[in-house]
């Protein structure tokens, strides 16, 4: 629990570091401490390759979790959830986290998903969908949509991993990856109170 718990938790650990030090993120890129493949690309690029990555330790957890740890509480070889109720219900959580998934990357494009914004790029500000109804970090409750629609489709004994998703991807949205996470910082002394995240703009 704990091993998995952790590899959960790493690629929302860089998002955290690179929203709030992306001067320093551009700084190692720059000087090659992340090989010379990531040195020639564009800053988000490097974010997106290194985050594309991470994301198999996340998608591998889940995939052995459902696959190979648990077994299927309705003693199937293939982790199908034979209550047609709960299969739909599992194909439409599914279905749905993968359009706010594919709506936020059409939206934004891959430059701003990966944090353009905040390395310096110039990303427009968007109002289109899924950006238009108030939910606030769509592309991340996509993700805890998508989990929850594979545990139900398989009719899996726990959901034990998929609430850890959640508690990082909740996490992500309140604090990590938000302006109150730079607030708790600072009230605790971790960084100096006059530091702000400025980075030059690219273009």
């Amino acid at each position: 629990n704990v091993v998995c718990f952790t590899l959960l938790g790493v690629q929302h650990i860089l998002y955290f570091w690179i929203y709030h030090f992306p001067q320093r993120f551009i700084e190692i890129c720059n000087n090659g401490s992340l090989g010379e493949g990531l040195k020639i690309m564009e800053y988000w690029q490097s974010f997106m390759a290194i985050s594309l990555w991470l994301k198999t330790f996340t998608f591998g957890v889940v995939i052995y979790d459902v696959f190979v740890h648990q077994k299927n509480k309705f003693g199937l070889h293939i982790p199908i959830n034979p209550n047609t109720t709960f299969l739909l219900l599992g194909i439409i959580l599914f279905g749905t986290g993968q359009l706010l998934n594919s709506a936020v990357y059409k939206t934004l494009g891959a430059k701003g998903v990966y944090y353009g914004h905040q390395l310096g790029y110039t990303v427009d500000y968007v109002t289109a969908f899924p950006f238009n109804f108030g939910l606030s970090d769509p592309q991340y409750w996509g993700v805890i949509l998508t989990y929850y629609g594979v545990y139900v489709m398989a009719g899996v004994d726990s959901f034990r991993v998929a609430y850890f998703a959640t508690f990082w991807y909740l996490s992500s949205i309140v604090l990590l990856e938000s302006p109150r996470g730079m607030v708790v910082m600072k009230a605790l002394g971790l960084i100096r109170k006059d530091y702000k995240s400025v980075v030059k703009k690219m273009d």
